[in-house]
């Protein structure tokens, strides 16, 4: 029998069948670099025999940690199966149990192996409009780690996550063992990605090394691996909070909250813990706001104080989603390098004024609302295509923040134009009779009179700029509204 990777006769223990009755070699099958769908199962037998799990040391049980932390959503239902029978290795964690308003929280402490074995991050999806994880940015946590390496006082702040399994035993009243499967997954981070990514990156750089081998490994790299394993050995606070017991308190004493998921327990707890810091990107706020608020949790403030921004991100969504001019143009989670030129947080914003102020506007259903939206921007695209021509909108202002900007103001004239007329806003051919006069407005990026204004003083020069060009062409409701917008500016 031949080995079917290095082409060797096979002379003992052999492994396969892999495809059309191949097999390797046990040289081959237990280098590794090289990946066989049994080694799963051979390795997660090894781990549940582990009284301690060792992650850095065991190479195999890294890796396919490694493979089940980056592929959640990819991994075959079998696979997922043999991690859900790990639930009878527990990690145990000394922890302070707090109680908040009746529901549990638990303060202790992790190591980084111990922590990127079962941690997950609920990465926000495009596609499906789940998770709250902002992206991870590269660079954050190789700062991170770095920090970890070099700094003397290398100390981090506590992690924030939650969990779904898991149990608490009391030694000393409020003091215990919180113990949850020791399995990938087993909690997901709410608060500290980076920072937990600065040890990924750590896990990586043993990985490599660990791949070299003996033979190839020098002195200082031995010294470095130890070093790294050390690392590994970090202990970090973490506050752990039970979404599941949560999610059921609320829904069993609160009717707007019946169907409170954990999931949206966590994602409430990311967006209260991030609402003020930068990097959270304002248009995956938005779609966390809008999330939250939906699942009935009520009493943030910073949702409160805005809470028509919440009906407008499921329209956005249906925009984006749906057959509409709009569709796959809007950025909804704000991550980069998607091709999508239209920032959901511009576009809610930009809404303000019809969503509002506009007392006509605010009185429709939902459903009518995005009817109208839908028109109106149909009217764009039929106007203006080269503006949503992926070759070409590039070069036009239509589709850059101040064109969206420019263009919802004034679909809040249009609207209560239609209103004033005893005609039907959501109609295209009403909305076409005030837009068709600017077919020949100069969009163009590099010469357009809307190229150099900016912020929102630009906002309003520009739809002062499009309401005398409708008024130049005729449309006395664009004169009078120019003529409002100069004297409230006086």
């Amino acid at each position: 029998m031949i080995c079917a990777c290095c082409g060797t006769e096979i002379k003992g223990t052999f492994h396969g069948p892999y495809g059309l009755d191949k097999y390797v070699c046990e040289r081959c099958w237990s280098d590794p670099c090289l990946f066989f769908p049994d080694k799963i199962n051979f390795a997660l037998s090894n781990l549940l025999k582990l009284q301690d799990v060792d992650v850095v040391t065991n190479s195999n049980v890294a890796k396919f940690i490694n493979l089940f932390r980056r592929n959640l959503d990819q991994l075959e239902s079998n696979i997922m199966e043999v991690w859900k029978a790990m639930g009878a290795e527990m990690l145990e964690i000394d922890a302070i149990r707090l109680i908040q308003k009746g529901m549990p929280m638990y303060v202790g402490k992790i190591k980084a192996a111990d922590l990127l074995t079962v941690s997950a991050i609920e990465q926000w999806s495009e596609e499906s409009l789940d998770g709250f994880q902002r992206e991870k940015f590269r660079e954050k946590t190789r700062e991170i780690k770095e920090y970890l390496e070099n700094c003397p006082i290398a100390m981090i702040p506590s992690l924030l996550a939650s969990f779904r399994e898991g149990s608490f035993s009391s030694i000393n009243h409020d003091f215990g063992i919180l113990r949850l499967p020791r399995r990938p997954n087993a909690i997901s981070l709410l608060d500290g990605q980076q920072r937990t990514g600065g040890f990924n990156e750590i896990f990586a750089e043993i990985q490599e090394l660990q791949q070299k081998g003996p033979a190839t490994t020098q002195k200082e790299e031995e010294k470095d691996l130890a070093r790294l394993r050390e690392l590994m050995e970090y202990e970090i606070p973490i506050v752990l909070i039970d979404s599941k017991a949560v999610a059921i308190k609320l829904s069993k004493e609160i009717p707007t909250m019946a169907n409170v998921r954990p999931t949206d327990v966590e994602g409430a707890f990311f967006f209260i813990v991030n609402k003020t810091q930068k990097p959270v990107n304002p248009s995956l706020k938005d779609e966390l706001a809008y999330k939250t608020f939906a699942a009935g949790i009520t009493g943030i403030p910073i949702i409160e104080k805005e809470k028509w921004r919440t009906e407008v991100v499921p329209i956005a969504n249906a925009l984006n989603r749906d057959v509409s001019p709009l569709r796959g143009l809007i950025n909804l989670g704000g991550i980069r390098g998607l091709g999508r030129p239209i920032r959901l947080n511009s576009f809610v914003t930009s809404l303000k004024p019809l969503f509002v102020n506009n007392d006509a506007f605010r009185e429709l259903s939902q459903e009518k609302k995005k009817a109208f939206l839908k028109s109106y921007w149909t009217v764009v695209k039929e106007i203006f295509p080269y503006a949503f021509n992926e070759d070409t909108r590039k070069d036009f202002l239509i589709l850059k923040t101040i064109g969206v900007y420019v263009l919802n103001h004034l679909a809040d004239d249009i609207f209560s134009w239609c209103v004033k007329a005893g005609k039907d806003p959501i109609k295209e051919d009403c909305i076409r009779e005030y837009l068709m006069p600017l077919k020949d407005f100069n969009w163009r990026k590099r010469d357009s009179e809307l190229a150099y204004l900016g912020g929102q003083k630009g906002v309003i020069q520009a739809h002062k700029i499009l309401l005398k060009a409708l008024s130049d062409k005729g449309i006395i409701e664009a004169k009078d509204r120019y003529d409002e917008l100069n004297q409230k500016n006086q």
